[in-house]
């Protein structure tokens, strides 16, 4: 679980992120200040009113700039610290973004965002994977097995022909059988099913 804490609490934390200073680089802090005027064109008069700015920033960024993804993405399941909380925030999805008061909120709502998605990401990958292609056995195999249809049928078993043949042989094996439905009617063998034409009308 990724949480957010106080920096004055003393409690130990993973990320810094607040803003450049007294030795840290604020990589993550919010460059939107209260009291001036924002690129928004808005002047924000508190911290809150920043976060959908902090927001559009960070997606920005993150589009645009690899090592910045990554960055907000090694938040997740962190403990942040910054100067806006007071105690401890833990995040969670069910909580509502209208509720928060600290950059740190919106930045643990983005990691988890960006971790989902890169889970989606991997599994779709995994999913449409290429197939291990056939051993070199198993092509001889079957060319063999091929060549030996051919020779002694003298039809090549990818042809039309071939496959005319194998409806012909379907047909005359379903010639005389009973319908599947109603068990009275001989099939409609003619056309390729297993049921009668009568059966097949009220299909």
């Amino acid at each position: 679980m990724t949480r957010v804490i106080n920096i004055r609490s003393a409690m130990d934390y993973d990320i810094y992120i607040g803003r450049p200073g007294k030795g840290q680089e604020g990589k993550l802090g919010n460059p939107i200040i209260i009291g001036r005027k924002c690129g928004c064109g808005e002047w924000h008069r508190d911290g809150g009113s920043t976060l959908p700015c902090y927001r559009k920033y960070l997606a920005r960024r993150i589009a645009n700039e690899p090592a910045f993804a990554e960055l907000v993405k090694s938040c997740h399941n962190k403990t942040l610290a910054c100067f806006c909380v007071k105690g401890v925030w833990t995040y969670s999805p069910e909580i509502s973004p209208s509720t928060y008061i600290c950059h740190g909120q919106v930045l643990a709502q983005v990691a988890a965002e960006a971790h989902q998605m890169d889970t989606v990401l991997a599994k779709i990958k995994l999913e449409t994977m290429e197939l291990p292609k056939p051993s070199k056995e198993w092509l001889e195999y079957w060319a063999k097995k091929e060549q030996e249809f051919e020779e002694e049928t003298g039809v090549d078993p990818f042809s039309q022909e071939h496959w005319d043949a194998k409806l012909k042989q379907s047909l005359r094996e379903k010639q005389g059988h009973l319908c599947t439905i109603c068990h009275i009617n001989p099939v409609a063998a003619e056309q390729g099913f297993d049921t009668c034409e009568s059966c097949l009308k009220k299909m």
